[in-house]
């Protein structure tokens, strides 16, 4: 079937639900090809090979979206899959230092846009576990509730104040869970961002 341009707007609010989120998730952990194997690396040549049309080197924003909804079903997990997709394009743009292509990506590019959505959805699961209403806006004392589980997960946390403080720029003295997953996920693919282009 084709992509249903309805889920490829954007919209300010998430409709998922956690259930949804849940179930989503249990299929996509094992669908996105981050896993840092010559088999893992393997199936993301064969992802990447599927998606590009036009440039055999590049992909595009949209042909990656449309393929994210049509094979992989990543609007399942979360109704803003077209501004994930946005930010994880400008995320891995600012880590790799390029400024021109800033709507495509080469091959290199992609294995870390799928990493770093791949890490925004399960920073998604981490928060849903620990705050059961599912919220999207965190305190510092919520921010601080969850920095065991952000340790474990492999994030290198001095002190919680002080990031909260980055993170939370406008001084509103709360934060986003865009806020969050964009400092957190950017962290974690940040770490793993040279082992996954050499895998």
């Amino acid at each position: 079937m084709g992509c249903n341009m309805e889920k490829m707007i954007p919209s300010k609010e998430e409709k998922r639900t956690i259930s949804q989120r849940l179930k989503a998730w249990d299929v996509i952990k094992d669908e996105l090809p981050i896993i840092k194997t010559p088999e893992g690396k393997a199936l993301r040549e064969e992802l990447f090979a599927s998606i590009h049309k036009k440039d055999e080197n590049m992909i595009s924003m949209d042909e990656m979206l449309k393929a994210f909804i049509d094979k992989l079903h990543l609007d399942n997990f979360t109704s803003r899959l077209r501004f994930v997709v946005r930010r994880s394009f400008s995320k891995v743009k600012s880590i790799v230092g390029d400024k021109s292509n800033s709507d495509k990506a080469n091959f290199d590019e992609f294995c870390l846009i799928i990493s770093y959505i791949y890490f925004r959805f399960e920073l998604r699961i981490m928060l849903d576990n620990i705050f059961i209403d599912g919220k999207d806006v965190f305190t510092f004392d919520e921010f601080s509730s969850a920095v065991p589980g952000l340790k474990e997960w492999g994030l290198r946390i001095g002190s919680a104040s002080r990031i909260f403080k980055d993170i939370d720029k406008k001084n509103k003295e709360f934060i986003t869970f865009d806020q969050f997953s964009s400092w957190g996920a950017g962290k974690k693919l940040a770490l793993e961002s040279e082992q996954v282009t050499t895998t």
